[in-house]
């Protein structure tokens, strides 16, 4: 063994002072794709990979680090052990953006995020950002300060920390609002110049992020927006697809330096090696790592850890439970007393890192450090450490701010627990409770897969399958809950199957899974006789609760299996007793959600049966309540009710900007059925006020969205609609090719379906010179629609048929005259003019 004598300490920042060897072409690489985006005005992804230690962070930092003043750079990373994992980089990247920290009072974080965007957001924007973003933020409300003039912003950033049931539905759609927060910002701080974003350590984020990242890529293409994501290898093994669909791409690998680079950065390090020297240390690492950590690198820094004092070796262990590489003093003092020399002292030696924009915040220098620290523990130490991290959480003031914390914690105990002792059930059962109690959090803000991930956790830790009863059927339900907000509806199915038959007689399994379940059956699947059994079900198991939000919901979804059916006696009565129950709600908030959608289903029947006046004053009740609730979601709904009976009563320029913003608002929801049959219907108001071209767009999108999703109710109606403009522009093949694809066909029992693409055949037949086949479809959508004894809709095909093909055919002068005024009286306006616009001249 030889040794040195020590002549001088390197400066702190020797790291940063040596230069960059051998990734010149990779460098070169990150420089491009940046002209590219000033050039082009294009959004570009790159995602540099890596194994620890490879020079990663080094090569980004010193792209960044050319970037010129014009440049935004906003920077962020993901970790396994945030309390809102989806959001925490965001959150990061504001924060840093605002010059603030995480503990920073809400009024003051607000205050900077306003100026921030009122600085580069259109002033009508502003509020709606200020809120959304708010939400990443967790910007609170005190009900007593409540503003009028400020309502959406401010709902928007009130946070529901926990709900007592599943039924409050305000946080539904969380992920989307504060994507679309950020992609306006982005947005406003575009227009002063290119923005980069760095995503630090990617293999850490949640799915639900990485799905954001992706999404919002894919809707920002004109913007002048480079992200750099940095992530080691393992990103690919669990998501291989990364990055697919994005025009422009790239994923670039780091190799190990070669022997003479690794030389010439021993140099570089060392200022004063010779040769020999330089040469037998790059022999020595293997030329493996940029930083020049030995192969041995385990026994090297566990050698380190030993040689430090005792107390500073106690605190940096302690510190490794907290299983991320960035915590704060305030969170170290759960398991320690964070003692500032001592933090300093392993800043000296190169263990710690301060960070430099936020007091009191520390950081392994790197992940490896960390890790190492963590495996010197011995598994009775972990147990009790992350217990008394959780315990600490879960007792102070704010202990519900951080189930997903809490449940890390507990389950990170429970694995030290099981091996420790096999038959000991304990804190495994707590940590199954926590683990669930984050997953349900996860559910009702619809992060789906960041829940999924969790009950899958959760399961893991119950024990063998054979023993499972009804705690792990309402993980399985929940799990399957979260697959049917994701469209995989064939996965939903399997595990809300599953949870019923271990469920036994719990009855909140036997509602909640057969209630996703029959709507599963009903809109996928199009079968309401097999449905409404189900449903039935889920109302035994909602009534035996006695939950008025369980039995709301209930009956808000199986309503539409007598509508389907065309019993809309049944049907108005179903929701009518949803409405009831909303209203009467002894909650303090009641339940505006189901009030709302009760108003809007009602309108459904009320449209067929009474007058769209009357279906107009409930879907404006339901964007009362919608806009008072400062719900988007909620909002847009019943705007496009609203438009659709303006729609009706041939108001388009009132319909219109109602439809307009429900379209905009379900598309930054990414919220794609509701985005569908909203598409259709402005789809048809563009085409009842002779904007074609727009018509056809509309239609042709909610077309392929239906066919993605594997909709079942509204493809039929879409498909004829579009199949009538192709007609009129004289695309007959393409118009034919649409009615008989076999994706777009109903389902037997969707009569609504069937009338609408045998109308277009007729139509379509007419046009082809087939007068015969085209008068045999008119008759029979005739004898469909009069089956089903709606009798607006009937008197609606009785005009059309009549003005179409003559009034013989339509039952004579006198029924056509009476289906005019039937049609005038309830305010189908539009009905009485789609027949002239159909026979019109192209």
């Amino acid at each position: 063994m030889k040794a040195w004598t020590a002549v001088a300490l390197s400066p702190r920042t020797t790291r940063r002072t040596i230069p960059l060897v051998d990734r010149r072409h990779e460098l070169a690489l990150l420089v491009d794709a940046f002209a590219r985006v000033r050039e082009s005005g294009r959004a570009h992804l790159i995602t540099v990979l890596g194994e620890a230690g490879i020079g990663k962070s080094r090569l980004v930092d010193e792209f960044v680090a050319g970037l010129g003043e014009e440049v935004t750079v906003l920077a962020g990373g993901a970790s396994d052990f945030e309390e809102d994992v989806t959001f925490a980089p965001i959150a990061e990247m504001i924060l840093r953006r605002l010059g603030v920290e995480r503990d920073t009072p809400s009024a003051v974080v607000r205050e900077r995020l306003e100026k921030l965007v009122e600085g580069c957001c259109d002033p009508p924007e502003a509020d709606r950002v200020v809120g959304r973003l708010g939400l990443a933020l967790g910007l609170g409300m005190d009900r007593r300060d409540f503003d009028p003039e400020r309502l959406w912003a401010e709902s928007l950033a009130r946070f529901e920390e926990y709900v007592k049931t599943e039924g409050l539905e305000r946080n539904r759609y969380r992920a989307a609002e504060i994507r679309a927060g950020f992609q306006r910002l982005l947005e406003g701080l575009a227009r002063s110049g290119p923005v980069v974003i760095v995503l630090e350590d990617l293999h850490l984020a949640g799915p639900d992020f990485m799905d954001m990242i992706e999404h919002f890529l894919k809707a920002s293409r004109r913007l002048p927006l480079l992200v750099v994501c940095v992530a080691r290898d393992e990103l690919l093994e669990w998501r291989p697809g990364w990055g697919g669909g994005i025009p422009d791409a790239v994923t670039l690998r780091l190799e190990p330096l070669d022997a003479d680079r690794a030389k010439e950065l021993a140099i570089a390090a060392g200022e004063s090696l010779d040769d020999p020297t330089a040469e037998r240390i790059a022999h020595q690492v293997g030329a493996r790592h940029s930083h020049l950590l030995p192969p041995t690198v385990h026994a090297v820094v566990t050698s380190r850890i030993d040689h430090l004092p005792d107390d500073a070796r106690d605190l940096l262990r302690k510190a490794s439970v907290l299983a991320r590489s960035t915590f704060s003093e305030e969170e170290l003092s759960l398991i320690t007393d964070p003692r500032s020399e001592l933090l300093h002292n392993l800043e000296e030696e190169e263990f710690l890192v301060r960070d430099p924009d936020r007091e009191g915040v520390w950081r392994f220098r790197h992940d490896m450090l960390r890790d190492v620290a963590y495996e010197s523990l011995s598994k009775r130490d972990r147990l009790r450490m992350h217990v008394q991290v959780a315990d600490g959480l879960a007792g102070g003031t704010e202990g519900d701010r951080y189930p997903q914390v809490v449940a890390y914690h507990l389950a990170k105990a429970a694995e030290a627990s099981l091996d420790l002792d096999p038959a000991e059930r304990a804190l495994p059962d707590r940590a199954v409770a926590a683990l669930v109690k984050a997953a349900d959090r996860a559910r009702w803000r619809m992060e789906s897969r960041s829940a999924a991930d969790l009950y899958q956790r959760a399961l893991a830790l119950t024990g063998p399958e054979e023993e499972w009863g009804p705690r792990e059927a309402r993980m399985l339900s929940g799990l399957g809950e979260t697959h049917y907000w994701l469209a995989e509806f064939d996965q939903a199915k399997a595990f809300l199957t599953r949870a019923l038959a271990i469920a036994g007689t719990d009855p909140w399994v036997r509602t909640h899974a057969n209630r996703f379940l029959a709507d599963v059956v009903l809109n996928v699947e199009g079968d309401p006789d097999k449905a409404g059994p189900i449903f039935e079900r889920a109302m035994g198991g909602a009534r035996e609760l006695g939950d008025p939000h369980a039995t709301a919901r209930t009956l808000l979804m199986a309503g539409w299996v007598p509508y389907w059916r065309g019993d809309l006696e049944t049907a108005r009565t179903m929701f009518e007793e949803a409405l009831e129950i909303a209203r009467s709600n002894p909650d303090p908030d009641g339940d505006l959600w189901a009030e709302a959608r009760a108003l809007v289903a009602l309108t459904a029947i009320i449209s067929p049966t009474g007058t769209e006046e009357e279906a107009l004053k409930l879907g404006q009740q339901a964007l009362e309540i919608g806009r008072r609730m400062g719900d988007p979601f909620t909002t847009a709904v019943a705007q496009e009710y609203v438009g659709n009976s303006l729609r009706r009563l041939m108001r388009l320029d009132e319909a219109l900007p109602l439809l307009e913003e429900s379209v905009r608002t379900f598309r930054e929801l990414d919220a794609r059925w509701e985005l569908a049959s909203t598409l259709g219907d402005r789809g048809q108001a563009f085409w009842l006020a002779g904007r074609i071209p727009e018509a056809e767009t509309d239609l042709k999108e909610a077309l392929e969205l239906c066919r993605k999703l594997g909709e079942r109710s509204l493809i039929g109606w879409t498909a004829a609609q579009l199949a009538i403009i192709l007609m009129m522009k004289g695309q007959l093949a393409s118009a034919r090719r649409v009615v008989e694809d076999p994706s777009v066909q109903g389902a037997p029992g969707d009569t609504s379906s069937n009338i609408s693409l045998a109308s277009a055949e007729a139509l379509i037949a007419l046009r082809e010179g087939r007068g015969e086949r085209a008068l045999e479809l008119a008759q029979r959508v005739l004898t469909t629609v009069r089956s089903d004894g709606w009798k607006i809709p009937v008197a609606s095909r009785v005009w059309w048929v009549g003005r179409i093909f003559g009034p013989e055919h339509a039952g004579g002068p006198e029924a056509v005259e009476e289906a005019r005024r039937t049609l005038q009286e309830a305010g189908w306006l539009y009905a009485l003019a789609e027949p002239d616009l159909i026979t019109a001249p192209a």
